[in-house]
């Protein structure tokens, strides 16, 4: 890298100036390797830049220049204050940032603590200007300057580092990639491991890479970490696919429902095991599925539960007969639906020791009524997440949405995508709700949305309009609606939780 450096250093006068008259010291920068001289005001910038439990220490520092010379690089500025003196050799300079790294053979935190000289992975450290040289693209440059040197040398493979959800835009714009949420732990916030493979391409690589290039590999120790989320209607698409074993919850909001019960509806219960009417929605599906002809429904709860001041006494009467059971609770800092969550957490908690089974929970009426019902719906989503690990679903006729996990691959499999949108509506569905050559499910039209806080860091495949990592989302800002899955399977890699929404499609088979 040495040679690398210094033939980049005779071109430095040939890079760009600074169209800002505010950054014109931009260009007086140049760039060389650090001397033991330097340590002392790299040091000083360090201690500066980052929390004490994150910066390197002076004798880390100092290790780096001596044992890794050709990777501790600085920006200089030029202070030359007598520009006709071409012949002054000893013009003053100050450092304004660095950037260190040492090679190892795997990217660990014990491994990065030294410098293996025959390692093919070159481990970044410290990329780092002084204060009041920044945001204006110092950074950027002497980064880019740093892998060009380093793309020069064939003994490395990949150049990795560690970096913070806000940072991640930053390094996915000089050609970086976000491989997974690091295992590495380094001060007390979560690190990112991003990486640029020198294997694969000598330049950069591109954010539009396919995800077969950047999505193969494991994270936190295997695909099966991931987030996986298939739509519930894929078995109507594959009807000879086995199922993965699952247990299913059904819960019924006090929101209108058709009637007869649309074909959505009814392949959401003929999936559940359990089914639950949050309160009111007792009367929601009643309405739907009882006529005065028909008594003998198939439609019949296992459980109404909640305050129980919506629900009617001819529904409550009417399910009882049929062997439902019917629970109040009265506690008024739970709404119904929280209400009916608790029972089936309860209820599945006991096959938790059975790791071939999985559970999900399908939350049916979660729109089309009240605006703070919607928002109770969407609350959920966040509240429960956790218990029910990501499996918890807000559907109606229309639409649907989940929550996407943080820091984790997020992996969506949707019925509909591509370009086709012949779509169809419920006329072809007898009076039983079974489709006449009709198929349902989610897409392609779907969208992200950063409810509850900004997303800094958002990276997707599988979208019409794909997310590289270098815009935030936020509502204010960037908010991804009306996107097309335009693959079978989509990727989602999010700093912050999001919310995953696709419409309900009807198609001919």
């Amino acid at each position: 890298m040495m040679d690398s450096i210094d033939t980049l250093k005779k071109q430095r006068d040939t890079n760009q100036k600074t169209p800002s008259s505010t950054n014109s010291w931009m260009e007086h920068i140049t760039f060389r390797l650090a001397t033991k001289h330097d340590i002392a005001k790299c040091y000083e910038i360090e201690s500066a830049s980052y929390p004490p439990d994150e910066a390197a220490s002076l004798t880390s520092l100092t290790y780096r220049q001596q044992h890794a010379t050709p990777f501790f690089l600085c920006a200089m500025l030029q202070n030359n204050n007598n520009d006709d003196d071409d012949d002054n050799e000893e013009k003053e300079e100050t450092i304004v940032g660095f950037t260190c790294a040492t090679k190892c053979r795997t990217f660990t935190e014990e491994s990065m603590s030294t410098h293996d000289p025959n390692g093919t992975l070159l481990a970044i450290h410290s990329v780092v200007v002084e204060e009041s040289y920044r945001r204006c693209g110092l950074a950027s440059k002497m980064l880019q300057y740093y892998i060009s040197a380093v793309k020069k040398q064939r003994t490395i493979e990949r150049i990795v580092l560690l970096a913070k959800s806000h940072l991640l835009g930053f390094y996915v714009n000089c050609g970086f990639q976000v491989m997974r949420p690091s295992s590495i732990s380094h001060g007390k916030d979560l690190w990112y491991d991003l990486e640029i493979n020198l294997a694969l391409s000598n330049e950069a690589l591109p954010s539009s890479a396919s995800t077969q290039d950047y999505y193969s590999g494991n994270i936190n120790g295997g695909d099966d970490a991931a987030n996986i989320i298939r739509s519930p209607f894929l078995s109507l698409h594959s009807p000879k696919k086995k199922k993965q074993q699952e247990k299913i919850a059904l819960v019924i909001l006090n929101t209108p429902m058709s009637s007869p019960p649309s074909s959505i509806f009814t392949h959401l219960w003929n999936m559940a095991s359990f089914h639950v009417c949050a309160d009111g929605g007792a009367n929601r599906l009643y309405d739907a599925t009882i006529t005065k002809d028909n008594e003998d429904n198939k439609y019949i709860p296992e459980l109404i539960r909640g305050d129980l001041d919506s629900l009617r006494s001819n529904v409550e009467s009417f399910y009882k007969s049929k062997g439902c059971k019917v629970e109040r609770d009265s506690d008024q800092d739970t709404n119904d639906l929280d209400k009916a969550l608790q029972v089936i957490l309860k209820k599945y908690s006991s096959h938790e020791n059975n790791k071939e089974e999985e559970m999900s929970v399908y939350i049916y009426g979660a729109f089309g009524g009240r605006f703070d019902q919607e928002m109770a719906s969407i609350q959920a989503l966040y509240k429960w997440q956790t218990h029910f690990h990501n499996k918890i679903f807000l559907y109606n006729d229309e639409t649907c949405a989940f929550i996407l996990a943080q820091s984790i691959r997020n992996e969506i499999r949707l019925p509909f995508y591509g370009d086709d949108h012949d779509n169809h509506n419920e006329q072809d569905v007898d009076d039983k709700g079974k489709d006449k050559g009709l198929v349902h499910g989610e897409g392609p039209t779907c969208g992200l949305i950063p409810i509850g806080c900004k997303c800094d860091f958002v990276q997707t495949t599988g979208l019409k309009w794909n997310l590289h990592g270098d815009v935030p989302l936020e509502f204010g800002g960037l908010v991804s609606t009306s996107n097309h899955a335009s693959e079978e399977c989509i990727t989602v890699i999010c700093s912050e939780p999001l919310i995953f929404t696709a419409e309900i499609s009807t198609r001919r088979i």
